[in-house]
């Protein structure tokens, strides 16, 4: 059942800038191990709320997922088993994990029969952390005032969709990129502050807020990436985007490499005999490829074939193809999926004095900014 009307009515006395509805975010999954640095922290079972260890001083600890019996499935950590689903840590100071340094809460629980770790903070102060891995800080203020709000109707959406899994959200690009607390500035908390509780909404529902690096001149409808047409989510011409970085670029790959990846990720066995764009849509994005090879024909999605070669390698799918002997060689235009913001558009409205709502309203259609919270 489709939920038509969500309605978050959030209560807060002031507006700073670390009050606000908490968001859980994934920093580390799909492990065995976790492992963590802390100093002056203290270890709470989840489940019951007792707590378990207090330390002052500074310490890694190494969280081991145990897989037994019903009475034996837990974690263990210094050399004792819990039979626990998991643990918030707490402390007035950082976490340190897989490099990155976090502030809060943070929550070790089993999962799919793994161990993940997820970052439990303010809205707020995840949107000031995500502003220089999405972008820049030293981007104009419009262009990072139009992003905290994009970002944030995403989050808040994907908060509500994601309510059976215990995060909220990824912290890679599957997501929203955040790399912790170490990037945080005064440029990139004052863009979230001045746009505090603000999100995007058609007929009072939160949107689905996409964006993206640079369109190449022209953004896609929501057909091309969601799947269905929505009415706030249609192509526009993006003038903006255009002489900007990624607006065109190549990339050249050896035969025999190519081969290797496609027999490794999809089966496709033989040597290439041609590969060529077999469907397009009005825009010039790939949908379809048709790979001849001396053992098989087959059809692959042009984002199957970018995720193949590699996101960093093919920015997008609107690309050609050149087919030699040894090298197949592609040149193409734009970065990422196309639909929603353009980032690097936005970077140019804002140089041009747009204001962040005339951005958002350029790249989202019948939409309003509504002050959430």
């Amino acid at each position: 059942m489709r939920l038509y009307f969500i309605f978050i009515i959030i209560f807060l006395i002031g507006v700073d800038i670390l009050s606000s509805e908490d968001i859980s975010i994934l920093v580390a999954g799909k492990q065995n191990t976790i492992s963590i640095k802390a100093t002056d922290f203290t270890i709470i079972d989840e489940r019951v709320g007792d707590i378990l260890y207090k330390s002052k001083k500074t310490e890694s600890i190494k969280f081991q997922y145990i897989k037994g019996d019903e009475n034996r499935t837990g974690i263990k950590f210094n050399n004792r088993f819990y039979p626990t689903e998991g643990f918030i840590i707490e402390s007035p100071n950082e976490f340190y994990i897989n490099g990155k340094k976090l502030k809060f809460k943070l929550s070790i629980v089993i999962f799919n029969n793994t161990l993940y770790a997820i970052n439990i903070l303010p809205v707020e102060s995840y949107l000031a952390g995500i502003i220089n891995a999405e972008i820049s800080s030293k981007w104009p203020i419009e262009a990072i005032k139009a992003q905290s709000v994009v970002s944030r109707t995403f989050a808040l959406r994907k908060k509500i969709y994601n309510f059976t899994k215990p995060y909220d959200l990824d912290s890679s690009v599957l997501d929203q990129v955040y790399k912790g607390i170490s990037i945080i500035d005064e440029q990139s908390v004052k863009a979230v502050r001045e746009t505090y509780g603000e999100v995007l909404v058609y007929q009072n529902q939160l949107i689905q807020a996409f964006f993206h690096a640079n369109s190449a001149g022209y953004t896609e409808g929501a057909e091309y990436f969601a799947g269905n047409r929505l009415p706030y989510l249609i192509s526009v011409k993006d003038p903006y985007s255009l002489n900007k970085p990624r607006d065109s670029w190549s990339y050249q790959i050896k035969i025999s490499e190519l081969e290797k990846t496609l027999l490794n990720l999809y089966k496709i066995g033989g040597k290439i005999k041609k590969i060529s764009i077999k469907e397009q849509n009005e825009r010039g994005r790939v949908m379809k490829l048709l790979i001849e090879t001396t053992q098989t024909s087959y059809t692959i999605t042009g984002e199957h074939f970018r995720r193949a070669l590699g996101y960093t390698n093919i920015f997008s799918t609107k690309f050609k193809l050149f087919l030699s002997k040894e090298i197949l060689r592609v040149e193409g235009s734009g970065s990422g999926h196309g639909v929603g913001m353009s980032q690097w558009g936005a970077f140019e409205m804002a140089k041009q004095d747009k204001r962040y709502k005339e951005i958002l309203n350029f790249y989202f259609t019948n939409v309003r900014v509504l002050k959430m919270y």
